[in-house]
């Protein structure tokens, strides 16, 4: 087994664990993520589209398997964390209704939240999400009260991590 594929064997069921039914995910075939907004436009028609890649996991609102109920995208690649991160953002771009993109390669990960200013938000080290989760916003943790200063100060965050706040490359 390819370890991109057991690290997506192990997250499946730590989803199912967490009360992610075995129907709101797929995986087999995986995701097609149209090329580009006419391409998603196609899809919708339920016409004939170019892809831009297949997201190795996905999570839906409720067991349609439809676009319009997809909510978290998932990328397994290993081992640096930066070579998921632009491709699930291109992937975020391109679906609509997806809230979160979640990396890991079983060891690090990488939540980005899509939110609606146009911004990301990313948590890297961020639990697998939960079914009842608001995917709009990254989950409150001990770490996170913590931080709660920091993190009111810098309200167009663009990353948190566990030093801070960042905006533009720049620490705040």
């Amino acid at each position: 087994m390819k370890p991109e594929e057991s690290v997506r064997q192990k997250v499946i069921k730590k989803l199912e664990a967490a009360g992610w039914s075995h129907d709101r995910l797929r995986w087999k075939p995986e995701w097609p993520i149209p090329a580009t907004p006419h391409d998603l436009s196609k899809r919708e028609k339920g016409q004939k589209y170019n892809i831009a890649g297949s997201a190795d996991l996905v999570a839906f609102a409720d067991n349609s398997g439809a676009s319009h109920a997809l909510q978290v995208i998932f990328e397994f690649k290993a081992p640096h964390l930066d070579s998921g991160r632009e491709q699930l953002m291109r992937y975020l771009s391109m679906e609509p209704m997806a809230k979160l993109g979640f990396w890991t390669n079983g060891s690090a990960s990488l939540a980005i939240y899509k939110r609606h200013v146009n911004d990301w938000l990313f948590v890297e080290g961020a639990p697998l999400p939960q079914p009842d989760d608001d995917l709009t916003r990254p989950p409150r943790t001990t770490s996170d009260m913590e931080h709660a200063s920091a993190s009111h100060r810098c309200s167009t965050q663009r990353s948190v991590t566990s030093l801070g706040c960042y905006r533009r490359g720049s620490r705040l």
